[in-house]
């Protein structure tokens, strides 16, 4: 740069301070004192069109921010703004203008409104200083000045706040993933426990067909083998007497009559035994008559078995399904046999009532019993512990048909087994529902 040119910049810079003050209070500082009311009222209106402009801006951009502004508060944001600017033209320092920024960042104005805050100030000097052409060039340089400065501080407000705001959200993430650490780590050893349960209840409900099914072979081979055995004997003896007889009397056919009835009767026993134990493996009537029918039956043989001290048993049966998946039926007619066994034998119950619905997509069967009750455990393994087999098998039953096992129960309040079993696919659990 040239030395003359150089020393012209020098000259300006030194005259630029008072050039600003005229221009924020529209005379000449060195006017006379007499001036000063004119003086004052030429700043107040400069101050209230700067106002203005300013106000019609944040109008127009009101949601250019970060957070939307209350209309409200948009005066005292322009009547600050237009503060700041004057003051900077009386003392130009940029810390001053730096802080205005970082103040409108965080009021929420956009960037939007900060970025055309520039147009709007020189908008003012051109218009106000149009007549002053002495002042007009410093006016535009301050105004360029204080708005390079404004958006300095706006924008290291900006990043600040952004840098913050991702420290937030990188906090938050790291929370959350520990968070999610932590519950899949639960998640894990919940599911672990509940194969391991699933495992063991399994193979005590092996264990428990197992042992149906040995206690079925003995008493085939205690009661209706040796039976058929002693009828055998009393045929072959019978036999004997009669080819003894020569000529038969009277006597020795009422000695054969007599053993022929006692093995005829001995015979319906064992049919009857039989029956019973066949009725065990096989519903009697499921497949032919349909499950209300083998409901009822299988009760009016409880009744038939039981003794005078035995709870009232009440149906209430839906007969709109006369057939069902074999499957399906199969499992409803367990689940009530199973529940109805349990409450004769545990619940000290006065009376039970057996209760099937079906809705369009659902068979519901409901045994309630007004019983001793008991604590319904949280996990399948303690059914198993507590050697509630029947549960658990009724349990198994309905998953296996993709239903679910709801038992209500506690200690003093009777008993209520709930099975729910879809007519379309699902999977099946056991909830609990004190």
């Amino acid at each position: 740069m040239f030395p003359i040119q150089e020393s012209a910049r020098q000259l300006r810079r030194q005259a630029l301070p008072r050039r600003l003050q005229t221009l924020a209070w529209g005379v000449n500082v060195a006017e006379p004192e007499n001036q000063i009311p004119q003086v004052a009222e030429r700043l107040a209106a400069h101050r209230q069109a700067l106002i203005h402009d300013l106000h019609q801006l944040l109008k127009d951009t009101l949601f250019s921010g970060c957070t939307p502004l209350r209309p409200s508060v948009l005066p005292r944001i322009a009547q600050a703004e237009a503060g700041a600017f004057f003051s900077f033209l009386q003392r130009p320092d940029s810390a001053l203008a730096m802080n205005r920024g970082a103040q409108l960042c965080q009021e929420g104005v956009g960037i939007l409104a900060v970025l055309h805050m520039q147009e709007t100030l020189w908008r003012f000097c051109r218009v106000h200083l149009a007549e002053r052409a002495d002042l007009l060039i410093p006016g535009l340089e301050a105004a360029g000045t204080f708005h390079a400065a404004l958006m300095q501080g706006f924008i290291q407000a900006q990043a600040a706040r952004i840098i913050s705001e991702q420290e937030r959200l990188r906090s938050a993430l790291e929370r959350r993933l520990d968070q999610y650490a932590a519950e899949n780590a639960q998640l894990y050893q919940t599911e672990r426990a509940y194969r391991q349960e699933l495992a063991l209840a399994h193979r005590q409900s092996l264990a428990m067909r197992e042992q149906e099914l040995r206690r079925l072979a003995r008493e085939l081979h205690d009661f209706a083998v040796q039976e058929l055995l002693v009828v055998n004997y009393r045929l072959a003896d019978a036999r004997r007497k009669a080819d003894g007889a020569r000529p038969p009397n009277a006597q020795r056919m009422a000695e054969i009559r007599t053993a022929l009835e006692t093995m005829r009767r001995e015979v319906l026993g064992v049919v009857s035994q039989l029956r019973t134990l066949v009725g065990e493996l096989r519903p009697a009537g499921l497949e032919e008559l349909g499950l209300t029918i083998a409901l009822e039956g299988y009760v009016e043989q409880l009744k038939q078995q039981g003794s005078p001290e035995m709870p009232e048993i009440e149906l209430d049966l839906d007969q709109s399904k006369t057939t069902l998946p074999e499957p399906i039926a199969i499992c409803i007619f367990r689940v009530a046999q199973e529940s109805l066994r349990s409450a004769l034998k545990h619940a000290q119950a006065r009376h039970i009532r057996v209760s099937l619905r079906f809705a369009p997509n659902e068979a519901a069967l409901h045994v309630r019993d007004d019983g001793c009750g008991f604590r319904v455990p949280a996990r399948l393994s303690e059914l198993v512990q507590s050697n509630r087999f029947g549960l658990v098998g009724m349990t198994e039953r309905v998953t296996t048909v993709s239903g679910q096992l709801t038992i209500r129960s506690q200690p003093g309040g009777g008993t209520e087994v709930i099975a729910r079993i879809p007519l379309t696919n699902g999977k099946g659990r056991m909830t609990k529902d004190e």
